[in-house]
């Protein structure tokens, strides 16, 4: 089996090796014309072309809400008090979002999944109790694209608890026109519980790839 052998000035050496078995036919890797960017990695193009890529998953971020929050038989888009995670052990990879008056932009395009939980605290019940994700694909009209519905019962203590998980898949096909904000609803009295160091009312958003 044939290599390429590359030796280092201290002696030894670093080879670059034929397959283990014979091929179909001749192969030609073509190396690309540019030494890439900080982050990205070698990949095939599948016409034997090596291209420099950047990887799929190159963005999670995660943001939550850090004030009080009620509703009582209504709902509530939520519009402020975001913040960024940033409790012990907790980050952030790649560029994040930015948020702007509950709505949030994409830092680049390509496939998202988004995820909105929510965490009630019910005093006298809650029959129907929800949080949502809501998307627009042109920066104004805004549609319910995920739903996550539970009860609360009363009676049980002095305080119930109840929490949701909404997620979706978001094709951003333009940063300006393709973004979310997240709602919450309920028939009962419902405080929305938040925390400035754990996650309890928070959303999560994973770049998985290019649109």
């Amino acid at each position: 089996m044939s290599k390429i052998k590359l030796p280092h000035a201290s002696g030894n050496s670093m080879s670059i090796a034929a397959p283990a078995t014979n091929p179909a036919s001749d192969l030609t890797l073509t190396l690309p014309a540019t030494i890439g960017t900080a982050g990205q990695v070698l990949s095939v193009d599948g016409s034997g072309n090596l291209v420099w890529s950047t990887p799929s998953i190159a963005v999670i971020d995660q943001w939550r809400r850090t004030a009080a929050l009620n509703t009582n038989n209504g709902e509530n888009f939520i519009t402020s008090d975001w913040e960024r995670v940033d409790g012990v052990g907790q980050g952030v990879l790649g560029t994040g979002m930015t948020e702007s008056s509950g709505i949030f932009t994409f830092p680049s395009t390509g496939i998202w999944h988004v995820t909105f939980n929510a965490y009630s605290e019910v005093t006298s019940g809650s029959a129907v109790t929800a949080c949502n994700v809501y998307t627009t694909t042109d920066n104004s009209s805004y549609t319910n694209v995920a739903t996550s519905i539970w009860s609360v019962p009363d009676g049980l203590a002095t305080y119930e608890y109840g929490s949701g998980s909404a997620n979706t898949v978001i094709d951003v096909t333009d940063v300006s026109q393709v973004k979310v904000k997240f709602r919450v609803y309920s028939t009962g009295n419902v405080a929305w519980d938040v925390s400035s160091a754990q996650n309890r009312t928070w959303a999560t958003f994973i770049r998985l790839g290019d649109t």
